[in-house]
């Protein structure tokens, strides 16, 4: 964000709405304030394609469009050392299938 621009708008995607609104708040504690942006948090679960199309909504009517897509959504299940192929499956899920499935939507 350089001088003169328009404010920024972000939108911080989360699985858990109170905890994105907690980043918000810190986020707007930080540059975000100083610099003119707002922040908001979007419900969104990476795996659920019914929640992705619904926070690309969101976005759509929060902003109006999308600059900038930070996908950093991520899981570590710990199977107590094991090898365990569901938790696996899990992490894959929401590593490689949601990222591409976030990205496309938006």
């Amino acid at each position: 964000h350089a001088p003169g621009d328009p404010p920024a708008t972000i939108c911080v995607g989360c699985r858990d709405l109170e905890k994105g609104r907690e980043l918000v708040k810190l986020l707007m504690m930080s540059t975000a304030r100083a610099v003119g942006s707002k922040a908001e948090a979007v419900q969104l679960d990476v795996t659920s394609a019914l929640s992705i199309a619904k926070a690309v909504a969101t976005v759509e009517s929060s902003t109006g469009h999308l600059d900038c897509l930070v996908n950093n959504a991520g899981v570590m299940l710990d199977s107590d050392g094991q090898f365990d192929l569901n938790a696996a499956r899990a992490m894959m899920q929401t590593i490689v299938k949601g990222i591409i499935s976030v990205t496309t939507a938006f």
